[in-house]
């Protein structure tokens, strides 16, 4: 039986943010979500490097600049980030929330196994600590860059079939579903608030919801804001009225 979460010191994180730059694209969706609940929520990201301690982003095909001081810098980040989560434990931190672009470090069989292996070692040196863990599933890839789409083209072109979309994601899918079978993790499947039963449009009910061809804006990354609203409803609770 673990034990129960340590009374929060005044300040503490409840939630720790962890990702890569997806991550950053859901944060003030997050931090709305921390802050209702009388909550503070703590952001650790670093782009093109997702939350997978051990896994060389060499093997994702990402090379950085000789000399540029970045190469070995992901790997270093994420050992800091798991260190910090589980120190932040003792003060008060009751849930890790872990997002990435995940398709783009799983493209061939050598870093999928890779990739693997290290989600699951962190969620469980993570879940034995007595954190509760979520994992945020593949969002859609489009096409095109959506806001460059839309001043050219009509919406309906600047968007993918749903069937495309769940084929680029299974691989990726596939190893979060694995991880998703360790007590205390959470799924949080983002395509039932960003696509309808046949497609994932590029904006939807007038809001446009990439900033890019895969990171959300701020009006896409709220439409998660019910699920994962609903997904820590018990993993981090209410501190004080907000």
């Amino acid at each position: 039986m673990k034990a129960a979460p340590p009374p929060p010191r005044d300040g503490a994180p409840a939630l720790l943010l962890w990702g890569d730059s997806h991550t950053d694209a859901l944060a003030v969706m997050v931090e709305a979500i921390t802050r209702n609940r009388g909550a503070v929520m703590r952001i650790r990201y670093l782009p093109e490097c997702p939350p997978l301690p051990g896994f060389a982003i060499t093997l994702a095909g990402i090379q950085f600049p000789r000399g540029s001081g970045l190469d070995g810098g992901c790997e270093k980040f994420n050992a800091d980030v798991l260190a910090e989560a589980l120190r932040l434990r003792r003060s008060g931190l009751t849930a890790v929330v872990m997002e990435a672009h995940w398709p783009a470090y799983v493209k061939t069989p050598e870093a999928l196994r890779a990739a693997t292996v290290a989600l699951n070692k962190a969620i469980v040196q993570l879940t034995r600590a007595g954190l509760r863990v979520v994992l945020i599933e593949p969002k859609p890839d489009q096409r095109h860059e959506v806001p460059a789409c839309l001043a050219r083209r009509p919406e309906a072109q600047c968007g993918r079939p749903r069937a495309e979309v769940e084929a680029d994601r299974r691989a990726a899918r596939d190893m979060i579903a694995q991880a998703g079978k360790v007590p205390g993790v959470q799924l949080l499947d983002p395509l039932p608030a960003l696509c309808t039963r046949d497609f994932c449009p590029g904006v939807l009910e007038g809001d446009v919801l990439y900033s890019d061809s895969h990171h959300l804006t701020v009006a896409g990354a709220m439409r998660l804001r019910p699920l994962l609203a609903q997904a820590l409803q018990t993993a981090v609770p209410v501190r004080h009225a907000p």
